[in-house]
């Protein structure tokens, strides 16, 4: 598909310490905020240190907007998208339309994950 291109490591790598054969761009599609300020700190220490390439990518906004699309939309877009999510299974049909654990968890996560995302000015100076 990406006519190896684009690779990936099966294993687990720490992102504080990747080890020095791992090459390439690396990159963060919303996690930054699962981190500790001193571990994004040890994450862009170790990709400085070895001369890598780095990109945090982490969308969103602490804001009044976001919790509501949250909270409104979130729901929504489960109750209707859950049937054509591939592998089709039935558990996740009984865990969004009749016990919606599914919806209820993925609503505490967003907030969850909102309420953790760092600001881009003044990283330092906060922590």
């Amino acid at each position: 598909m990406t006519n190896g291109k684009i690779s990936f490591i099966e294993t687990p790598v720490d992102a504080t310490r990747v080890p020095i054969g791992i090459e390439g761009f690396r990159t963060m599609f919303t996690a930054i905020h699962h981190f500790r300020p001193t571990q994004v700190k040890e994450i862009l220490k170790n990709a400085i240190d070895n001369g890598k390439p780095i990109a945090f990518f982490d969308s969103g906004d602490k804001n009044l907007l976001i919790f509501l699309s949250i909270f409104i939309v979130h729901p929504i877009v489960f109750f209707i998208c859950t049937p054509f999510f591939k592998p089709f299974r039935l558990s996740r049909l009984l865990f969004t339309y009749i016990i919606p654990v599914i919806p209820i968890c993925t609503f505490w996560d967003g907030l969850v994950s909102i309420l953790r995302l760092y600001e881009p000015q003044g990283f330092e100076k906060n922590y």
